[in-house]
């Protein structure tokens, strides 16, 4: 389990806009609950108002829970961005619809509590979010029994299995990377841990990013999106 920091209260209006823009940015799922319901729900971040301090949510899902909701009733929102959890409360001001779909106008909240793990948060990966592996040696030239399967992703690295015996700790690979639903990426990444050899033939690795090809910035959008996947599958 990898640790987090205390939780902080962010008050400071400029840092408010600065996590709810990153939320609305990468369209993150959150996860909603109505007033002291138990009750969970789903909705995404439809746009920023800073100078009227007014955020717009998505007509929630399931849909049952747009029936209850009213002129002041107070959301809770949950929601995680690559391994950072931020919850805040609000109320609605607004209740609208276009285009037969509703949204919500929510008063900016007084504050939000965040919390940010100290490494990075690692997700597995899903049925529609499998993966394999291709790693080759520095000179290009592909390593014998070198395909590996892959078992999580986070913004800074990856683990799966890989065959026994075929990589060296420590040392920097070219890696493929093939997931469904997705364009490959290409990355040089260093070998930080081997398990022990597998009586299958196979041992767990892990493996972080010394440099990506087209930028690092494509691997967060990747996470965040796989950890949708698990979200709206109820594995997280």
């Amino acid at each position: 389990m990898l640790e987090i920091t205390e939780k902080e209260i962010i008050n400071n209006r400029g840092q408010i806009r600065a996590i709810l823009g990153s939320i609305l940015n990468d369209s993150v799922l959150v996860r909603v609950c109505l007033g002291n319901q138990p009750e969970e729900y789903s909705s995404i971040m439809l746009s920023i108002d800073d100078k009227h301090r007014i955020i717009t949510f998505d007509e929630l899902h399931p849909i049952d829970g747009h029936y209850i909701i009213s002129k002041g009733a107070r959301f809770t929102i949950n929601t995680r961005n690559s391994g950072v959890e931020t919850r805040f409360s609000s109320k609605v001001k607004e209740i609208g619809i276009e285009d037969g779909v509703h949204f919500y106008k929510l008063k900016w909240p007084k504050e939000l509590i965040y919390s940010q793990k100290r490494a990075a948060f690692r997700v597995p990966t899903t049925q529609d979010f499998s993966g394999e592996v291709e790693f080759t040696s520095a000179e290009g030239l592909l390593i014998n029994k070198a395909k590996g399967r892959l078992q999580d992703i986070s913004a800074t690295g990856f683990g799966g299995l890989v065959a026994n015996d075929s990589l060296e700790l420590g040392k920097n690979y070219k890696a493929i990377l093939f997931f469904q639903k997705t364009p490959p990426i290409n990355a040089v990444v260093e070998i930080k841990f081997l398990g022990i050899s597998g009586s299958r033939g196979t041992r767990r690795f892990g493996a972080v990013f010394v440099s990506v090809e087209g930028g690092t910035s494509k691997i967060p959008g990747l996470v965040n999106r796989i950890e949708r996947d698990l979200i709206r599958r109820g594995s997280l």
